[in-house]
Order: structure tokens, then C-alpha cells, then sequence
């Protein structure tokens, strides 16, 4: 009797799992758009597990050209593999990119530029979440804050100028329902003084919805679209370090929770298809999505005031790779003619210089400025020497020629004459 009556919990049990996994199903979205990708390239980063794998193979499977950007290669490789098999497109790249360096993002993004004519789709995808320990990136910034936001910000920058001559392109940022309980703390952004996985992570999170809503306004003259994609609560590898998966009894039970609460990484992966896919988003700009849906996000990330100071600070943080002169990219404003870049150590991105015109021309004057072509002297009419000064005179300076007299000498401007060497 006691068999029968355990056999009857197991299975009422049992049910009960199926009937909670069906259930939430019911309430996740499904994109069910059927839209191409020929002929488009896309970049994901974190592609090789979880929500960034599922999300690649969808794409592969509709005919992009994916460029991986991973940290881990080998990982990524596998990863590769095994979507170039279930897609049927051998379209599909690994490429090395450590958020948590600067140098990596800048070797990463000089490649795609020298090598793609286009960039339609960015998905900034890649993250980590509590890492137990006070860590750093390469360049002293908090692993959460370096890797989930500022590696971004940095890879979105670089790749600007591609995604604008390429329009319509979009750019995809993951966040999460953690945002909500984010604060940007300037005071001690880096967590030096009091670390906190949970704080940071949420920190980070927060981040990502600011900078999108600061590179919308930012772009707002361009044919390149920014939005938010939340995945909601999704069970992937990003959980690792927490204590339910690092403590073997815990896992064994959180493990089947877990099944049941929270979503696969293909149903986290549908808002991110959304935004990048929908063609009603064309034109969509700066918002949050949610299981496919727009919503307003954390009353702290519409807050435009933090966003421009987060945004002034990420600036002077990415410095090391972008100098002063380069920051008209980060404003969309348009490029001038830009000189062979500068090879050094950290950086290959080229300087914008302005180039002086053939025969050591000066720059050109402004309208108005310009002396006015002297007129050729009638037959008999021969300008007057000027008379030489006597001793202990200065030389008044020579007024503009005007209608019909030749420049004198002392004036640089002339067609012939010798010029300054234009400012740099």
C-alpha cells in the first residue's frame, strides 16, 4: 500500500512539473517573423552558450554571415561547429574578443572594419553575473561593470562609423529585470570600497539601459536603431557562480527549479530575434523590450542626467584607444578625410587629420576673406614703387590691394608667394 501511494506522489509530482513547464511556455513569446538575412552580417558577442547560441543559430538558420566574438576560442569553435551543422550555413565565424580588454575589443573591431564593406546587426549579448570575488578587467575596472557595460560601450564605439555607412543597421543590448535594482553609484562605481556581487551585476545592468537610451539621442540623424532586449529570468551558464550551482546538495534540488522557472535559452533568445528581426522596429529607437513587447524600464535608466555622466566618464575611460581628436565618432557627426593610422602598441585606429592641398596651399579662407584678383594696369599706367624708408624708419605695413594694383610682397597670400604652413 505504501508502494502504491508513493508511485501515486511520484506521478502526481511528475505532473505537476510538465503542467508548470507548459504553463510558462504559455507565457513567453514566440517570434514567429520569417524574414531573411541574406546578404547581412551580424556580430554577437557570447555567442558560444546559452542565450548568445541560441541566438546564433536562429540567425544562421535565415542566411546571415555571424561573426562569433568570444573570449574562449575553443569553446567557440565547438559552438560554431554545431550550428553550421543544424543551420546548414558554413557562413558562420569565430573570432577572438575579451570584453574585459581593450586591447582585444580594438584588435576585434579594427578586423570586422578592414574586412566587411557592412555591419547590419550588433548584439551585445555577452555577460557575467556573481563573480564571488572582487575582480578586475585588464584596465582596473569591476569585472561586472567592464565586461557587461563598458566592453560594450567600447565595442559599439569602434564599430560606429561601419554601422552608419551601412544603414539601416541595428544595435541590440542585453540587459535584464536586475537593472531595477541597480543605481549608478559614481561615488564608488568601481566597488573599491564595499563589493557586492548582486549590487554590481544590477550596476551593470542599469549601465547598459542608460547607454542605450544616451547613443539613441546620439544617433538620432542616422539610419542605426538602439534598443534594449531583456531575455527575462533564463537558466544558462551565466548562473554558475551562484551559490544554488557551486553547492553540489543545492544544485541537485535547484537544478529541476530551475527547469521550471525559468526560461530556456531559446525562449530567452525571441525579444533579441524581435528587435533585431521585427521590420515595425525600423525606425524604433532607444526603448526597452520585454518578452517581445515594449515596456518602460527602471525609472533611473530614463534619467538623462546620469546617462550623459556615465556616458562623459566612459569616454574619458576608453581614451586609451581613442583619443581626444577621434571623440566626434562617439557624437555622430560625419568623418573628415582621415591621414594612414599611427601604429602603436595598444591601438591601429587612424587619427583625423586634415590633409594641406597640393604645393603647400594654405587652408582655405573663409567666404569674404579672399583678396580680390588684381585687375592688369592699362597701357602707360605702371604702379608706383613704393619709396624705401629711411634709416631708423619701420616700414608702415602694406595695406590690401585693392581693384587694380598689384600685392605687395609683404603679403603671404599670394598665388606665388610664400605661404604659412597651415595649423594643424
Amino acid at each position: 500500500m505504501s508502494v502504491n501511494k508513493l508511485a501515486i506522489a511520484a506521478g502526481v509530482v511528475t505532473a505537476a512539473i510538465f503542467g508548470a513547464i507548459a504553463y510558462k511556455d504559455t507565457l513567453t513569446a514566440n517570434y514567429a517573423g520569417t524574414e531573411r538575412l541574406d546578404g547581412h552580417t551580424v556580430i554577437i558577442t557570447g555567442a558560444n552558450s546559452g542565450i548568445g547560441k541560441a541566438t546564433t543559430l536562429e540567425l544562421a538558420k535565415r542566411g546571415a554571415k555571424i561573426f562569433m566574438a568570444c573570449r574562449d576560442l575553443e569553446s567557440c569553435e565547438l559552438a560554431r561547429q554545431e550550428i553550421v551543422h543544424a543551420s546548414a550555413n558554413e557562413r558562420v565565424y569565430c573570432r577572438e574578443c575579451n570584453l574585459a580588454s581593450l586591447k582585444s575589443i580594438n584588435l576585434f573591431a579594427q578586423k570586422i572594419k578592414k574586412e566587411e564593406h557592412a555591419v547590419h546587426i550588433l548584439i551585445n549579448n555577452a555577460g557575467v553575473m556573481g563573480i564571488p570575488e572582487h575582480t578586475k578587467t585588464k584596465e582596473g575596472l569591476e569585472l561586472h561593470f567592464g565586461i557587461n557595460y563598458f566592453g560594450h560601450f567600447v565595442l559599439t564605439n569602434l564599430l560606429l562609423d561601419k554601422l552608419k555607412a551601412t544603414g539601416p543597421a541595428r544595435v541590440i543590448t542585453v540587459s535584464c529585470p536586475q537593472h531595477l535594482k541597480g543605481t549608478i553609484n559614481f561615488e564608488d562605481l568601481n566597488g573599491e570600497d564595499k563589493y557586492d556581487p548582486d549590487v554590481a551585476y544590477s550596476q551593470s545592468k542599469l549601465a547598459c539601459v542608460l547607454f542605450n537610451r544616451e547613443l539613441a539621442k546620439k544617433l538620432k540623424d542616422y539610419c542605426v536603431t538602439v534598443n534594449v532586449a531583456d531575455p527575462g529570468y533564463t537558466y544558462t551558464e551565466i548562473t554558475r557562480h551562484k551559490t544554488y550551482r557551486t553547492n553540489h546538495l543545492l544544485n541537485h534540488f535547484a537544478h529541476p527549479a530551475m527547469l521550471i522557472l525559468f526560461r530556456t535559452p531559446v525562449q530567452g533568445a525571441q525579444t533579441i530575434l524581435h528587435c533585431a528581426l521585427h521590420p515595425e522596429l525600423r525606425r524604433t529607437t532607444g526603448k526597452y523590450f520585454d518578452n517581445c513587447v515594449q515596456i518602460e524600464p527602471a525609472a533611473e535608466g530614463i534619467d538623462d542626467e546620469v546617462g550623459a555622466q556615465l556616458w562623459d566618464l566612459s569616454e574619458k575611460l576608453m581614451e586609451p584607444i581613442i583619443p581626444v581628436k577621434k571623440k566626434r565618432l562617439l557624437h555622430g557627426k560625419k568623418l573628415t578625410k582621415q591621414a594612414k593610422p599611427e601604429k602603436t602598441e595598444e591601438t591601429e585606429i587612424p587619427e583625423e587629420t586634415e590633409k594641406p592641398e597640393k604645393g603647400g596651399k594654405a587652408e582655405k579662407a573663409d567666404k569674404g576673406d579672399k583678396p580680390e584678383k588684381p585687375e592688369k594696369p592699362g597701357k602707360g599706367d605702371k604702379p608706383e614703387k613704393p619709396e624705401k624708408p629711411g634709416k631708423g624708419e619701420k616700414p608702415e605695413k602694406p595695406e590690401k590691394p585693392g581693384k587694380g594694383a598689384k600685392p605687395d610682397k609683404a603679403e603671404k597670400a599670394g598665388k606665388n608667394g610664400k605661404q604659412e604652413k597651415p595649423e594643424k
